[in-house]
């Protein structure tokens, strides 16, 4: 079913937590060695590029057209949380 992809897919656009009980299931990834705190030394540092990334394969062909923006909007709440 897809409710299970639809609740990680809320948990991300609306509070920036990235929830992938399934282990790769979900279209963002995370890279959880890499801390949000080094923002405040370094804001280009590779936490922004790097901590979570699309995994196109796992993007369902009708949210294509919004994959990057669905990244961004979900990494811009992590940060700010």
């Amino acid at each position: 079913t897809s409710v299970p992809f639809f609740e990680m897919l809320h948990a991300w656009l609306y509070r920036g937590v990235c929830t992938d009980p399934y282990g790769g299931e979900f279209m963002v990834q995370e890279a959880p060695h890499l801390r949000k705190e080094e923002l405040t030394t370094d804001f280009n540092c590779t936490y922004w590029q790097r901590r979570f990334s699309l995994a196109r394969e796992q993007v369902p062909a009708f949210l294509a057209a919004h994959a990057d923006a669905i990244l961004e909007t979900g990494k811009n709440l992590h940060v700010v949380r």
